[in-house]
């Protein structure tokens, strides 16, 4: 035997073994949060770097390539930038422009629209007054 294990009494390696027992309960205790706290730091990781596509072994893709941060940020900025090229920017003042154009083929439209109201008031009117002066009413003969 070792010389420092025989030199050691029934009680000091009991005691021994209930430190290093306490010691891994303790660690034991710890990890489950621990262990929670590096999985969320591994997904940050995967989502920052991005993931390459995975391929089974007949090579057809099983999971398609993410994209990490940086890439969704540039792709971003390239769409948003004005660049007087196809981008977000440009979408969006084509899209103010067709609303312009709208909205005043609507005001027309609403205004010949009143105008036919006031129209078909006044030929109301006038057929009450051909009624009146002839003796007929809406919808049949005297």
């Amino acid at each position: 035997m070792n010389e420092w294990l025989a030199g050691l009494t029934l009680g000091e390696i009991i005691s021994t073994l209930a430190v290093i027992t306490a010691c891994l309960a303790v660690i034991l205790k710890f990890w489950r949060p621990f262990r929670k706290i590096f999985k969320g730091l591994e997904t940050i990781g995967s989502d920052w770097n991005g993931a390459p596509e995975r391929k089974d072994a007949s090579g057809e893709v099983i999971e398609p390539a993410r994209p990490g941060v940086m890439a969704q940020l540039e792709t971003l900025r390239a769409q948003v930038q004005n660049s007087h090229s196809t981008n977000l920017r440009d979408d969006v003042d084509k899209a103010l422009e067709r609303l312009d154009v709208v909205t005043e083929v609507l005001a027309e439209h609403i205004g010949i629209a009143k105008q036919s109201d006031e129209q078909q008031k006044e030929l109301a009117g006038k057929v009450d007054d051909l009624h009146e002066r002839y003796g007929t009413k809406t919808g049949g003969t005297s």
